[in-house]
């Protein structure tokens, strides 16, 4: 009681400035984050201390802090949609936080564990369109590309795919991803990207056996163009 006096009586001094930190820093110790995020959000809003001594942005800090570790405290109970709104929340208040990226996926995660998927593939995409060379976004795009193929939104999933592939072409799943890209554009008719993607496939293998297997399966795609290009890729093959 004595610090919030303090600060009632004396906001423009350095004194309220001290007795706000130690107000917060008594309820860290308590290991009361609601109340961290709630004293350190009200003493910033506050602006105390003399008036040309700029804020050092600290209660700000905290108070972020407090959220996100919030956030993680009901995930580790296993409350995922309430821990995945509290990180919503904790991004629509903290837009240009350090934090926000993991909170991001940290949303579609417990929106996943908590079996909603449509919610958990939407934050998902958009963890990896903000964030595309991120190493989290790697096993993220052949995950929402796979989701795609099995309720037959194939461009999408096609799209993921490929995104996968030329983002991380070392990746180990990348190869699969993009033989997956060829045989879906099968499905979706689009023979001469099929035989495109067929063909680097096969550049790309290390096994002969596999190489020259999917070599044939471009050539099937090409001869599905036109008799030209057909031709043209079984000439280019014997002069190999």
């Amino acid at each position: 009681p004595r610090f919030e006096e303090i600060i009632d009586l004396f906001p423009q001094r350095e004194e309220a400035e001290f007795a706000a930190g130690a107000i917060v820093n008594s309820y860290q110790e308590d290991g009361d984050l609601a109340m961290v995020m709630q004293k350190a959000r009200l003493y910033s809003a506050m602006t105390l201390g003399p008036p040309d001594q700029p804020s050092d942005g600290v209660l700000d800090g905290v108070a972020e802090g407090a959220e996100f570790k919030l956030a993680l405290e009901l995930s580790n109970q296993g409350e995922f949609v309430q821990a995945a709104e509290a990180f919503i929340a904790f991004m629509e208040t903290n837009g240009g936080s350090q934090f926000y990226n993991d909170a991001l996926y940290n949303t579609a995660y417990n929106y996943q564990q908590a079996g909603k998927n449509d919610e958990a593939n939407s934050y998902y995409e958009e963890y990896i369109n903000r964030f595309p060379t991120d190493d989290r976004s790697k096993s993220l795009y052949f995950r929402i590309a796979s989701n795609y193929s099995s309720i037959l939104e194939l461009d999408k999933a096609v799209n993921y795919y490929e995104q996968l592939y030329a983002t991380f072409p070392d990746y180990i799943d990348s190869p699969a991803a993009l033989y997956n890209a060829a045989f879906l554009r099968v499905g979706m008719s689009d023979f001469r990207g099929a035989a495109q993607k067929y063909e680097q496939y096969a550049a790309g293998s290390e096994d002969p056996k596999e190489k020259e297997t999917v070599t044939w399966l471009a050539g099937e795609q090409w001869e599905r163009v036109s008799e030209a290009d057909a031709l043209r890729f079984y000439q280019n093959y014997l002069t190999r």
